[in-house]
């Protein structure tokens, strides 16, 4: 052990959390040296010079993080996705797993570069740099590194979304799914008339994203880095029951069944072409289709629609409709 005119040189490190300075380490050779720093669940560390005969004092500085400030209805940010919690990187190693009902709860930490990251598959994420002695609110959801493209729903569902329940009135559901390092990643979710949904891809990732729904999967676009989300709008398709003429001149709703079929392309001759098969379930026994006064959220597109509904005069007829959904 080096006595006490030791020609190494010491280390103290100073918590900007609390104020307090902790024990001395060394003596240490003189050079650089690495420093580690434990706060609650927050590893960090840094490298310092150690001189000859010299007490070195390494200053921290605190991170909080601003989970409610950023973009609104980010993927992994949100009160909705809370099972996606935001890790935190040090040095490119984790440093945290951060509970997002700690709010702007201060951690102090080294100085350096930190990351985080959150979301489906931990693909989306911000950077951040910390300096000594600075108090650092690290607004999670920024656009500065991120490409971000927004799912919106339709603004309006003028029907209930189609349901085989007896109770109708299905929520509409979508899937999402990335692929990160070769691992598949998904999450079904729904969302409110006119809410929508930001997801991101941090600039050090090359995840992309596909969207199935109702007519489809669509792969995502995404804004250009820093520069906010584009949008990718919903569609929707509602169907009215069918105003049927009676026997004595009045009208009356009848309920009915449609099918969807998109469009596949045109034929030689310039015709559209249309699926053979419909891409909405089946949940009448004596129609075919979906129940009419009800609705899909699906892809935008051109789509062929059948509506079958029965008649006194002439049993069950059927309409054909050519519809852009939007």
């Amino acid at each position: 052990m080096a006595p006490d005119g030791f020609t190494g040189g010491k280390v103290k490190v100073l918590d900007s959390l609390s104020g307090e300075l902790g024990q001395e380490i060394g003596p240490l050779a003189v050079g650089r040296a690495s420093v580690i720093l434990e706060s609650g669940v927050v590893i960090s560390s840094t490298t310092t010079q150690i001189e000859k005969n010299q007490l070195t004092t390494v200053h921290t500085g605190l991170i909080a993080f601003d989970v409610m400030n950023g973009p609104p209805a980010t993927l992994g940010l949100g009160p909705t996705s809370q099972e996606f919690a935001a890790h935190l990187f040090t040095q490119g190693r984790p440093a945290l797993r951060y509970d997002l009902s700690d709010g702007t709860r201060p951690y102090a930490v080294m100085p350096g570069h930190y990351s985080v990251s959150y979301g489906l598959g931990q693909a989306d994420g911000n950077d951040f740099v910390v300096a000594a002695d600075e108090n650092k609110v690290a607004k999670l959801g920024d656009y500065a590194d991120r490409q971000v493209v927004r799912i919106a729903a339709p603004a309006v569902r003028a029907m209930p979304s189609a349901s085989c329940s007896s109770t109708g009135g299905g929520a509409p559901s979508y899937t999402l799914r990335t692929t990160v390092d070769g691992k598949g990643y998904y999450l079904d979710f729904g969302l409110q008339e006119n809410a929508f949904r930001d997801v991101g891809r941090y600039k050090y990732t090359t995840a992309s994203y596909t969207l199935s729904l109702v007519g489809g999967t669509v792969v995502l676009p995404l804004g250009a880095l820093g520069e906010g989300p584009v949008t990718y709008q919903i569609g929707r398709l509602d169907v009215e029951d069918v105003a049927v003429r009676q026997n004595d001149g009045s009208t009356k709703m009848v309920r009915g069944a449609y099918e969807v079929f998109p469009k596949t392309g045109t034929d030689a001759s310039g015709k559209e072409t249309f699926a053979d098969r419909s891409i909405v379930s089946s949940c009448n026994s004596s129609l075919q289709g979906a129940p009419t006064h009800t609705g899909y959220d699906m892809v935008r597109g051109r789509y062929k629609v059948v509506v079958s509904y029965p008649t006194a005069e002439a049993g069950t007829k059927r309409d054909t409709h050519i519809v852009d959904v939007e």
